[in-house]
């Protein structure tokens, strides 16, 4: 099933969704401030596609493009809504197993330890081949589009409010650190949490910053950044709301 067959029909699908499709992607704000993204993507090194959701806070900082067909990013596949192991199976050799990153091995193990461990390579290579082809097998895009309507969708009617939204994105985030997860956390009180969350972000910059001096781009998320810490840190709860609602209207705005 290729973009445009797929497009029509989610499109008809989606229909009584409130989804609103741009480009390839599909929108829709639900409950307290839920964005949910649908967008069915290729990838041209391997050509699979890849059905994908997004989760995000209209009371976070996005971007504009964000809410563009071409700009969006959604950040979960929706395998991983079906497939808990979607991205490691036991090989059935031993204890190894074989992690995968879009459907190709990023680590199989030596044959030298596959021997240590009284197995035989070629057995080992019989394994992997089987792991290989199931993935294969549930990138399918007619696979995927099959448990996205059964499963996926339903599971997405679901995520309504800030707390729906943030242990959702617990359940499917690989860090279990998202940088999207610090606004809804401040939409539930939780200070400490996206507190936590935000410095992990204002190193990995501070050190990205050290390296480059100069990057211009580094330099605004930092600074967006520094001035939300003070924020969380040395606000009341009146001034904090009044940044997440100012947030929630100007996204707002670019979603309509």
């Amino acid at each position: 099933m290729g973009i445009k067959e797929y497009n029509q029909k989610v499109k008809i699908i989606l229909s009584d969704k409130e989804f609103m499709r741009r480009g390839n992607a599909f929108f829709r704000v639900v409950g307290d401030g839920v964005l949910q993204i649908i967008k069915m993507e290729y990838e041209v090194h391997d050509g699979t596609h890849y059905l994908r959701f997004g989760l995000f806070s209209m009371y976070g900082e996005m971007e504009k493009r964000m809410f563009t067909g071409n700009g969006c990013i959604p950040n979960y596949y929706a395998m991983e809504m079906v497939f808990p192991d979607y991205y490691c199976f036991p090989v059935g050799v031993g204890d190894f197993k074989v992690n995968t990153f879009r459907g190709k091995p990023s680590y199989i193990g030596s044959v030298k330890s596959v021997k240590e461990s009284g197995h035989t390579a070629e057995n080992f290579n019989k394994a992997l081949q089987n792991a290989l082809e199931e993935m294969k097998r549930r990138l399918d895009p007619d696979v995927q589009f099959k448990y996205f309507i059964n499963i996926c969708l339903p599971k997405l009617d679901s995520i309504v409010t800030q707390e729906n939204l943030y242990h959702s994105m617990q359940m499917y985030s690989h860090t279990k650190k998202d940088y999207d997860m610090i606004f809804p956390l401040l939409c539930m009180g939780e200070r400490e949490q996206a507190l936590m969350i935000l410095e992990h972000y204002l190193k990995i910059e501070a050190e990205a910053l050290k390296k480059k001096p100069n990057s211009d781009i580094t330099h605004y998320y930092y600074d967006r950044n520094t001035k939300i810490k003070e924020l969380i840190t040395n606000s009341s709860d009146i001034k904090l709301t009044e940044y997440l609602q100012t947030n929630y209207e100007k996204n707002f705005s670019y979603y309509c």
